[in-house]
């Protein structure tokens, strides 16, 4: 009897480990089952808010977990809140100055009107539109409903910008001239177009003549162009006080023939007139020169002088 009951519990190493196998995947079903009984346990409220926080909010907005079952139900009354007035006509508002009523006939519930107002009452102030978004009563989507009808800026212009929009007060500028019988190299370089080689011939020809009478005399100076002259014509002045004149009757032939507008000839004519008829007694007597028409005249008077 002893050797049967001690056969009947020896088992074979392959009949082992099918005993072992078969108790493990008793172990798993049981945990399976445990695990299935718990997730079937989870709230439905909780699980609807969770699927309402993923449509419509952001998570990092979400309130402490000891909250959890009002900040969901309240969501709730807001996304119906939203949809329950989407026929009423919208109006353009300040939402510092609205009441209850208007809050609902723009489609908010009276919960979230109620907590807009006591937020005003309390101090709070909405200075740009965006401020309104910042309440917690206020969805993307509400919020985009009624941005368009918030009498409100968009921002608030920093202090820099205010100043810069202040009207400045308009200083007329002076304008720049040059006076071109005193004006030396560095500034006659100074002015548009004008090189080393313009500034030393126009100072050259200034000193032979004696000084300019007129800026149009510039294009006397060898290589002045039209469009040259235009660029600096608009600075340029002349003071006549700044001529030197010759006095015709004791400059001798030489000084007469280097004038540009006199030249040797007509400077022998008028040595010769004061041989013959002694000194000129006013500057007009020579055009009795035949050299000396009406145009050289014109010329050449603003620079002789018959006084010592």
């Amino acid at each position: 009897m002893k050797k049967h009951l001690l056969a009947f519990f020896t088992y074979s190493s392959r009949e082992r480990r099918g005993i072992m196998g078969l108790l493990l995947l008793i172990a798993l079903l049981n945990l399976l089952f445990e695990g299935y009984a718990l997730f079937q346990k989870t709230s439905p409220t909780i699980q609807l808010g969770l699927d309402t926080l993923c449509m419509e909010l952001d998570v990092s907005t979400a309130p402490p977990a000891t909250n959890a079952k009002r900040f969901y139900r309240d969501t709730l009354q807001n996304m119906k809140a939203e949809d329950a007035d989407l026929k009423s006509p919208l109006f353009f508002f300040d939402p510092n100055a609205l009441s209850l009523s208007d809050w609902q006939r723009l489609g908010l519930s009276a919960k979230q009107g109620t907590g807009i107002l006591h937020y005003v009452e309390k101090g709070g102030r909405f200075r740009i539109k965006s401020d309104l978004r910042k309440m917690y009563c206020i969805t993307d989507s509400i919020y985009k409903k009624l941005a368009p009808f918030i009498q409100l800026p968009e921002s608030i212009p920093s202090q820099q910008a205010a100043a810069k929009a202040l009207p400045m007060p308009i200083v007329p500028k002076q304008k720049r001239t040059v006076e071109l019988n005193t004006a030396d190299s560095i500034t006659l370089l100074s002015l548009p177009g004008i090189g080393p080689w313009y500034a030393f011939r126009i100072m050259q020809y200034r000193e032979r003549l004696g000084g300019f009478c007129r800026k149009e005399q510039l294009f006397e100076v060898r290589g002045m162009d039209t469009l040259r002259y235009q660029q600096i014509a608009p600075v340029l002045i002349v003071d006549l006080f700044e001529l030197r004149k010759m006095n015709i009757n004791t400059a001798s032939v030489d000084e007469l023939g280097r004038h540009p507008y006199i030249g040797f000839l007509l400077a022998k004519m008028l040595a010769s007139y004061r041989l013959q008829h002694g000194f000129f007694r006013r500057v007009e007597e020579i055009r009795q020169l035949p050299l000396v028409d009406a145009d050289l005249y014109s010329k050449l008077a603003p620079y002789l002088t018959i006084s010592p």
